[in-house]
């Protein structure tokens, strides 16, 4: 009979075995188990875990052009953004309709950080298997730290619009069409303080398929948060694999006060959830996670008739060993 170390050295090594099959590749050993970095970026918002130089990334700073970056797209493309006195941009809402029913308002924001403004994605979650390593090219944001500042104005008149008041950060790629796997996403939200028509706990979705979500709680670590109209606020979404790309790692974090009486940054961020994305799971329609790199990364925004955004930024980060330390 053999001793447990040995079988769990026999288990350890039939898993390489099967991440090599799946992968193509050993899995690289991750770097030693981190504490934020507190690295501060160029435009002020705190970065919690390093940078991978020389990859891909987006900065809103006070020279940038939402309407004509090269990197932005907005989904009410017939509303160009204001700029604010204070800096800060304006959206405005666009028309939805819910695959549910009814007619909604939504804002989106979309960071393009690989180039593809204007182009196609290249592949889906389903031209391989397993799935291919990206949406568009090798330069699509995989592990990232994604950090805005903003404020929801105007929540919408239920008697006008179907009210359904979300914010949730997607990665992924083209949303439209019936049962669409371009869409190849999944997504982090944020309690709502809406009553019952706005989500009252985080959640975790995967939507590998064009509307047809599957809907996931979380673990709660910040619970007294939720979001609301007229309060700005700071958040942030880091994702990146636990070892290998069987498991990925979501985090959600808020800073429910940014900004200090004399207008520079509290960057005081605490945990708002958490999901382990794990492959072969079953959460309704889907058993496969979402590892591969995205065609864009969303700022999604439902029920509200306006956004004002101060800060917005997403980074390429160097893969962590574990769970980041959270307080």
């Amino acid at each position: 009979m053999s001793t447990v170390e040995e079988r769990l050295t026999a288990i350890e090594a039939f898993d390489k075995l099967v991440d090599q099959a799946l992968w193509g590749s050993p899995i690289p050993t991750p770097d030693p188990a981190p504490t934020p970095s507190g690295d501060i970026g160029p435009d002020g918002v705190i970065e919690l875990v390093k940078t991978k130089v020389g990859s891909p990334s987006f900065h809103l700073l006070p020279a940038t052009d939402m309407n004509n970056d090269p990197l932005i797209t907005q989904d009410n493309s017939s509303v160009p953004l204001k700029k604010n006195a204070d800096g800060s941009w304006h959206f405005s809402a666009g028309d939805v309709s819910y695959k549910s029913g009814g007619n909604g308002k939504t804002i989106r924001c979309n960071i393009l950080a690989s180039g593809g403004k204007g182009k196609h994605q290249v592949n889906t979650w389903k031209t391989s298997t397993p799935p291919p390593a990206f949406l568009f090219n090798d330069k699509d944001i995989t592990n990232y730290e994604f950090s805005a500042i903003v404020q929801v104005n105007g929540p919408v008149d239920p008697k006008q619009f179907k009210p359904h008041y979300e914010m949730s950060f997607k990665s992924g790629a083209i949303h439209s069409g019936s049962s669409d796997p371009r869409a190849s996403c999944v997504e982090m939200s944020l309690a709502v303080d809406q009553g019952s028509f706005g989500p009252p706990n985080p959640r975790f979705a995967r939507e590998l398929n064009h509307p047809n979500y599957d809907y996931v709680p979380v673990k709660t670590q910040h619970s007294s948060f939720k979001m609301k109209a007229g309060q700005k606020f700071g958040v942030k979404h880091i994702v990146y694999p636990l070892g290998s790309n069987k498991t990925i790692y979501h985090l959600v974090l808020i800073d429910d006060d940014p900004f200090l009486p004399e207008g520079g940054l509290s960057n005081n961020y605490l945990a708002h959830s958490e999901y382990w994305d794990v492959m072969g799971v079953n959460t309704g329609k889907y058993r496969q996670n979402a590892f591969w790199g995205s065609f864009q990364n969303t700022l999604r925004c439902d029920g509200y008739m306006s956004l004002d955004l101060y800060k917005l930024n997403i980074r390429e980060i160097i893969v962590p060993a574990g769970p980041l330390p959270v307080k």
